[in-house]
């Protein structure tokens, strides 16, 4: 499977650089371009605790949020989140590592519908579906490349 590194600069929360040091999240986004899909090998730090010793629910909503709209991203679409959804479906361990992916699963005009899953051991632990928008150039300019 061809993988190529995403550089990705800005300072959002989720993406730090994965080689700093940190208890946080510590994600290095990769590009499958044969399945059109964002495939990232996460560590979660204990500074992502919810319920005593397992990530907090939003630290995985935000690596699912970075997965499915850097999906659309890297086939040229710049979009903004809309409407995501989650599910939970088994806790997560803290300071262990995740397998995270997103994709595009539809198009249609300035609608991006995606998908992710968060797996833990090779179990699904975590389930995302998102509506992403095309920004609109001239109101959101900063966003183009």
């Amino acid at each position: 499977m061809p993988l190529r590194p995403i550089p990705h600069t800005s300072q959002c929360f989720i993406c730090e650089d994965h080689s700093l040091t940190g208890d946080r999240i510590h994600q290095r986004l990769l590009w499958d371009d044969e399945a059109l899909r964002i495939v990232a090998r996460n560590w979660i730090g204990p500074d992502c605790q919810g319920p005593p010793g397992h990530a907090h629910g939003g630290s995985l909503f935000g690596m699912l949020d970075e997965a499915m709209g850097m999906s659309a991203w890297m086939q040229e679409m710049r979009v903004l989140a809309a409407h995501l959804e989650i599910d939970y479906l088994r806790p997560v361990p803290l300071s262990v590592h995740v397998d995270v992916s997103g994709w595009v699963v539809a198009v249609d005009g300035r609608k991006v519908h995606t998908m992710g899953e968060i797996r833990h051991d090779g179990d699904v632990a975590v389930t995302a579906t998102g509506l992403f928008v095309i920004a609109d150039p001239s109101k959101w300019p900063e966003l183009a490349r």
